[in-house]
Parts: C-alpha cells; structure tokens; sequence
C-alpha cells in the first residue's frame, strides 16, 4: 500500500516542535552556565541585614559613650557626698564645742600643716621616640606608634594648707589647662584657685577625694615620681593608648578614667603611653609581657618608690 504524502499541517506541527525543544535546550543551557542571580526578595534581606548590623554598631557606641558619662556622674556624687559630709562635720563642731577647745584644736592644726607641702616637680625626661625592636621600659615615658611628640613644659598648681582644720584632700591628676596638684579644699580662695576652677564643667577632668592627709600626699608623690602626671598632664587624643606595665592591673587602655581607677588603683605605677591603634598597642603590651616585664602591684601595698 501506497503511504499518503505528508500535508502542509503535518510538516508545521513538526517544525513547530522542533523549534520548541530547541528554545528549551537553549534556556536549560543558559540556566546552567550563567551564574546564580540574586532574587529581588533576597536583595531586600541582605540589606535589612546590612541595617540590622549598622544599628547595633550605633548601639554600642553610644552604651560607650553612656558608660564613661556615668563614671564620671559617679565620681561627681561621690565627691558632692564628701563634701557635704565635710561641711556637716564642721557645722556640729562649731555648735558642741566651746570656744576654747575650738582654739586648742586649731592651734594644734596650725603646727601639723607645717609637715603638710607638695613635693618639687622633678627634672626629668618623662617621654621617648618610638618603639625599636626591644623598647625598655621607662616609667612614665611616651610609645609613640607614628611620630615623636615635643615634650610640653610642665605645669603644676598647689596650694598651701590653711590653718583650719579640714576633714577632705583632693589629687587633681589633669585638670583644665593641664593643672595638676594636691590640695586641702575643693572652693577656691581669693588668693589661689581650687579643684573647683581646674575641674567643675571641664569634660576631661580627673581627680579623686581623700579624707586621709598622708595618703592623699602618698598616692600624688607616687604618680609624680613615676611619670603618671607627666602622662596626664596634657588633653587625651583620639589615638591614645595608655599601659600600666607595672601596678594594680597591668594591660592596655585607651580611657583615662578606666586606667586611673582600674589600672592604677589612682597611685604611682610603672606606665608608659603612645599614639596609635589599640591593635598596635596589645602587639607591643604581649612583648614586654613575654619578657617578664609586667607585674602586678598590691593595691594597698606600701608606699611606692620610683
């Protein structure tokens, strides 16, 4: 039997399938070589991600920022709680004693504030260019991670005891146009300024309230002698990296306030300071860790000599 010759809609239709199984071969082809595309739904959660990650960072800094505020709002309290103390005691004083024993007791005042003065600024080189290969340890000197620093000239502010009696003694460790020293009142006096003017409303101020006379002049002579004043003496900078390589908590820090009460327990310590990044700081801090160098010193230890 003779086969029907093929019509004009049997060869189209083959055609049309022919065509069709190659456009998908095509697209299956393209599908496979060309790289995976990013939908437009995952587009939107990255970046929420992105968001995500940029508000805790923001986060963060900011419980930074809050953190050294309420340090320093803490110290403030503390300092006004002192004070307040201070002038109470004195109040009740004046009302339950009679006049002579007042006089007896500020005559014996006036012999003991003789024994009472700030000790001399010492002459001393107290910074060094940056660090060699093996850097020595010289206490209150300067790690300069970039460029050498000029050594500013000193400067120091105490007053002299007066001849009442007083129950509070105030180390000002930097305070505003880099003062520092040792004083028996917080209020300043017609003749000599106090920590008032030095530090009330001065956003880097540092200082600390003793109620003990020869411990607040123990704890300033250390940090005299040991160069921790000649380190705080100047406003911190951006880039500052401090290092108590010998003293209450030997390590790096980058806050002055952290490293006065932490590090230091606020007395005289083997330090040393610089410019550059925290990074570049722990680098240097694990060398002199590695050759012995850092030690740990009792907070209540005895005095300290330099």
């Amino acid at each position: 039997m003779t086969g029907l010759p093929s019509t004009p809609t049997q060869k189209t239709s083959a055609e049309a399938r022919a065509r069709c199984n190659a456009a998908i071969k095509q697209a299956y082809e393209e599908e496979v070589k060309s790289p995976a595309r990013v939908t437009h739904q995952e587009h939107v959660e990255q970046v929420q991600q992105l968001e995500e990650v940029s508000k805790h960072t923001s986060a963060l800094q900011e419980l930074k920022k809050a953190r050294a505020r309420a340090q320093y709002m803490l110290q403030d309290a503390e300092e006004d709680l002192e004070e307040a103390y201070g002038k109470a005691s004195e109040s009740i004083s004046e009302l339950i004693l009679p006049s002579a024993t007042r006089s007896l007791l500020n005559a014996t005042a006036e012999g003991l504030a003789g024994t009472f003065t700030p000790p001399n600024t010492p002459a001393k080189a107290c910074r060094t260019a940056g660090p060699p290969a093996a850097l020595p340890i010289v206490s209150g000197g300067c790690v300069d991670l970039f460029a050498a620093l000029p050594t500013p000239s000193p400067k120091k502010l105490v007053l002299s005891p007066t001849k009442t009696i007083t129950n509070s003694y105030y180390v000002v460790y930097h305070g505003r146009g880099g003062m520092q020293g040792i004083f028996d009142s917080w209020k300043s006096r017609a003749d000599d300024y106090g920590p008032d003017c030095l530090c009330d409303g001065y956003e880097h101020r540092l200082s600390k309230k003793f109620s003990n006379a020869n411990k607040a002049r123990m704890y300033y002579d250390e940090c005299l002698e040991s160069g921790v004043l000649d380190i705080l003496r100047d406003e911190p900078s951006s880039d500052e990296v401090l290092f108590v390589i010998k003293g209450a908590l030997p390590g790096v820090y980058t806050k002055r306030l952290a490293f006065l009460i932490e590090g230091l327990a606020w007395r005289g310590s083997v330090v040393m300071a610089g410019n550059g990044t925290r990074a570049q700081g722990d680098a240097q801090f694990r060398q002199w860790k590695a050759t012995g160098h850092v030690e740990v010193f009792p907070a209540n230890s005895p005095r300290r000599h330099f």
